[in-house]
């Protein structure tokens, strides 16, 4: 029997010509088809880049971070919002006395990361409802990045707190940006501070109209005398203002410092020396983390007489 010979000659005559036009739709076609199928993916990768721990120095922050997040967000209850330029008294506003129940934590990457997230620890330890509410390089100054004057009735409507516990300092240490994105305030200058404590007030304010009370968390220190001298700066503005409208705040500095006033290196744990602070000298590692949110769990036991071992 004969065999067919399978292997036969190319011949050009007899190939098909592809249009570059086919090409290109198949192309497009292929990767819309690919796309669809990996869309939850996709999606996830781009939030976690979002929340990225990694978060430059504040004083070198000219532009915001790159975020896939809208910077503002509609009020979904009509909660009073004070104007971010306006300076409002919240002397009047009669708080309760109660012990608060229901905590809220906002910040930045310190609250985002461990101190946030052993902070938030304890106080579920005191039978306590704690939602922790983070966006990494956020703070008052630049509202065009991350506007919290309008996130935070958002957060209040959905987790009805009674206290609200806000760490933000040293992403504010730079020149103030309205929400459009145009100059406030010149860091450095006395235009600066007037303006900075106006937004403060404006976050004590928001928070005093609905009854609930507001703790401010002070920042630790640092390892670059350059910011050092910054984060004192914006600790003693922020001090002051809470002082005036009756909202507790609890330093860090004296916890993270050496005796000659410098950013502590190391912490004895069990014997074991461990490091204060991360590579960046700015983060707490997480031995020093545990530390400062012991310590600052402890202020918060006194002030709002919770009980509970």
């Amino acid at each position: 029997m004969k065999q067919t010979n399978k292997y036969i000659p190319f011949s050009p005559k007899e190939a098909k010509k592809t249009s570059p036009l086919h090409v290109v739709l198949t192309a497009w076609f292929c990767g819309c088809t690919v796309g669809l199928f990996f869309l939850p993916q996709i999606k996830a990768y781009i939030h976690t880049a979002d929340d990225d721990e990694i978060v430059e120095v504040a004083d070198t922050l000219q532009t915001p971070p790159t975020t896939s997040e809208q910077t503002s967000s509609k009020k979904t209850v009509p909660l009073p919002s004070p104007n971010i330029n306006e300076t409002t008294s919240s002397k009047q506003h009669v708080l309760p006395t109660t012990i608060p129940q229901r905590v809220l934590l906002i910040g930045s990457s310190s609250m985002k990361s461990d101190l946030g997230a052993l902070l938030a620890q304890s106080l579920r330890k005191q039978e306590l409802y704690v939602y922790r509410h983070a966006k990494v390089g956020s703070g008052l100054a630049r509202p065009d990045f991350y506007n919290w004057m309008e996130i935070l009735p958002d957060l209040i409507a959905a987790h009805t707190p009674d206290l609200v516990i806000v760490q933000f300092i040293g992403n504010d240490c730079q020149s103030l940006i309205m929400p459009n994105g145009s100059l406030k305030a010149k860091y450095g200058t006395e235009e600066w501070d007037k303006a900075y404590e106006e937004r403060l007030t404006s976050l004590i304010t928001l928070l005093h109209q609905q009854g609930i009370r507001i703790t401010f968390l002070g920042m630790s220190n640092v390892q670059s005398s350059v910011f050092r001298k910054k984060l004192k700066r914006s600790n003693s503005i922020i001090y002051s203002v809470a002082s005036k409208h009756n909202a507790p705040f609890i330093s860090l500095w004296e916890t993270t410092s050496s005796t000659r006033g410098s950013a502590q290196q190391q912490i004895v744990v069990n014997s074991i020396p461990k490091r204060m602070y991360q590579e960046d000298g700015i983060h707490l590692s997480r031995a020093g983390a545990r530390m400062v949110a012991q310590d600052v769990f402890t202020q918060l036991k006194q002030l709002y007489d919770w009980t509970l071992p």
